[in-house]
């Protein structure tokens, strides 16, 4: 995922924009780069742990529910950092198509770390939907 990492921040600490995965752990034991960035960290330094507990962070996995034109998609996300992301649905008819943005309600909270989109689309044969996320 493209654009969780600060460019100055990870050009500070990797040398280069787009070289970090965000979700990979951190020299912290079970933090992660993305998290280390988050709370002001060293990823590389493994006594300059953030000073709160560490997270899951990872590649959101979607689950979908369909109803007529509605589409619920589901995703796991750490509910304290939540606030500091956007969220963001985009479908297309066919692969090879553009993706266009549907405009989303949420993130809603269903329960501890469990996020839901809801949006509204076109019914078609086909439809293939992403999730996005970016930092606010």
């Amino acid at each position: 995922m493209d654009g969780l990492l600060l460019a100055s921040w990870e050009a500070r600490f990797f040398g280069g924009v787009g070289v970090a995965n965000p979700f990979a752990p951190s020299a912290c034991t079970n933090y992660s780069i993305l998290q280390d960035m988050l709370e002001g960290s060293d990823p590389r330094d493994p006594f300059g742990c953030p000073n709160v507990p560490a997270v899951n962070f990872n590649y959101p996995v979607v689950n979908l529910v369909l109803t007529n034109n509605t589409i619920e998609l589901h995703f796991q996300w750490p509910a304290v950092y939540v606030g500091r992301f956007n969220f963001g649905v985009r479908q297309t008819t066919a692969l090879g198509n553009s993706f266009i943005d549907l405009p989303v309600t949420g993130p809603i909270n269903v329960a501890g770390n469990e996020f839901k989109m809801t949006a509204n689309f076109t019914s078609s044969a086909e439809s293939y939907f992403y999730l996005t996320v970016s930092l606010q």
